[in-house]
């Protein structure tokens, strides 16, 4: 069934994931790869569907699913992709054009970080979210955008082009007005939230936006 509302999906990875409840009516659907889909499990929750070789998940947990007849696509272990890009091309097939990647941040860098580029692919396909541990989150900054926070939150800005022109961020202590940011450079690192959102836009380029709460920003 393909989306017709404005909820998003939230597709949950096998990263890490901490103060995160999952309430499935703000969902449109849940949608787990593979070990992905403990996290849904340790509360009580059913996944929609899971994705994977299931090669990480459990055997209690492949069980859980089996008993309550979740949907499943089963997919070979020697694969070209990795069971999460798998998991976000899913919901993008579905018609998803909101999403929340779940424990997409770890311990393993290169999942990590290929966790954070699948933005890039949801951004190609005409959808936008972001990447969470349940602590941190990052999102993907192309045109412009606005994110929730608490003030004292600590907003970084890294560019992933070799320029990013035009950079504008209000609501922080130090607010940019048609900065310019270059591939490796660490000015715009470590911001602040004065106000409930930030307002971010871009002309030309793209980068990364992290959000991280005060409390860990020290």
């Amino acid at each position: 069934m393909r989306e017709t509302t404005t909820k998003p999906t939230l597709v949950l990875l096998g990263g890490d994931l901490r103060d995160f409840p999952i309430d499935k009516d703000a969902y449109e659907q849940v949608i787990a790869a593979d070990s992905g889909a403990a996290h849904a499990l340790r509360q009580g929750v059913m996944p929609d569907l899971v994705v994977g070789d299931f090669d990480s998940l459990s055997r209690a947990d492949q069980e859980a699913l089996e008993t309550a007849q979740t949907a499943t696509q089963r997919l070979p272990t020697a694969k070209d992709l990795t069971d999460g890009q798998a998991a976000v091309d899913m919901a993008l097939s579905l018609g998803a054009r909101r999403l929340v990647l779940a424990g997409g941040l770890g311990n393993r860098f290169d999942h990590s970080l290929a966790n954070v580029l699948l933005l890039h692919r949801a951004h190609q396909a005409g959808a936008t979210g972001f990447v969470t541990d349940g602590v941190q989150r990052v999102y993907l900054l192309t045109g412009k955008l606005e994110i929730p926070g608490n003030i004292g939150d600590q907003l970084s800005i890294v560019p992933l082009s070799e320029t990013v022109a035009g950079v504008c961020a209000a609501g922080v202590r130090w607010p940019l007005d048609g900065a310019t940011l270059h591939l490796g450079s660490t000015l715009s690192l470590s911001n602040e939230l004065t106000e409930p959102t930030a307002r971010l836009s871009v002309r030309e380029g793209t980068a990364l936006v992290v959000i991280t709460p005060h409390s860990l920003a020290k």
